[in-house]
């Protein structure tokens, strides 16, 4: 959403992951009206675990999925997105930063779907997530984003992901097992 400047790739994790989208379906880079609060969510996906960020709301819609994913780590907001907008960014802004802070050391390598960026590194510190690191007021002191952490453009990967893993192909993987 807004905090990932309208990222389509933000947009199609979301889809590829949730709603089983591939191809074609992947292509205008947004979400259904109906699920317009996933657009809150903050996902930190690592080979162990699931790290996230999102409403209440979000996770009645999420909760189906969720429900079979193992070691997941949840940061649930407990303020109103609707009635308390400043409150809330705030408190996503803190969770995004203790989030990375608790479950990524310092110096470890971040993948971010960065679409159209010619300066990788300038373009991050633009996202408002990105800039609660800057922010000695949030957490704790720790200096800009990719001065802690490297950064890599995850765009290519993605997509070749997209191509290749989808519920057609994991179908006939099952099958072909049985």
């Amino acid at each position: 959403g807004c905090d990932s400047k309208n990222n389509i790739e933000s947009y199609n994790i979301i889809k590829y992951l949730f709603f089983n989208s591939i191809s074609k379906f992947l292509l205008d880079g947004t979400l259904d009206d109906k699920y317009d609060i996933l657009e809150e969510i903050i996902l930190l996906v690592q080979h162990d675990h699931i790290t996230m960020f999102y409403t209440k709301e979000a996770k009645i819609i999420l909760n189906p999925l969720l429900s079979q994913v193992h070691d997941i780590y949840e940061y649930i907001s407990v303020i109103n997105i609707e009635n308390e907008i400043d409150k809330y960014q705030m408190n996503k802004c803190i969770e995004f930063k203790r989030m990375i802070l608790e479950h990524i050391p310092f110096g470890s390598t971040i993948g971010i779907p960065i679409t159209n960026a010619v300066d990788i590194l300038q373009d991050i510190e633009t996202w408002p997530m990105f800039q609660s690191f800057a922010l000695d007021s949030i957490v704790i002191p720790t200096g800009f984003f990719t001065s802690k952490y490297n950064v890599i453009d995850i765009t290519n990967s993605l997509k070749i992901l997209y191509k290749t893993v989808d519920s057609a192909v994991v179908s006939n993987a099952i099958d072909s097992i049985q």
